[in-house]
């Protein structure tokens, strides 16, 4: 969360955010929200879709969004399916 809001405080120029403030009442718009998946990519090395700024518009709620992407790129994942056909099974 303090990570967003730093980013979010740069790209809004607000002194203060809290975790439950909306990014769209605070300023935000669009572009902004391109230029926060920018930001979240570099600095958190996770990839936000484009309407991440919609689908979760505070703070708290980008944060869970995330943290949730971290944890699913840390997943292991199943060998593909003609892998296990080209096995000896």
């Amino acid at each position: 969360e303090q990570v967003l809001a730093q980013i979010w405080q740069e790209l809004l120029h607000v002194e203060r955010i809290g975790r439950n403030d909306n990014f769209f009442e605070l300023g935000g718009n669009s572009l902004h929200g391109i230029r926060v998946m920018s930001r979240v990519a570099e600095k958190l090395r996770v990839r936000l879709s484009a309407v991440s700024t919609f689908k979760a518009p505070t703070v708290a709620q980008m944060a869970c969004l995330v943290e949730s992407l971290q944890l699913k790129s840390a997943e292991p994942r199943l060998p593909s399916r003609k892998r296990l056909d080209e096995g000896a099974l």
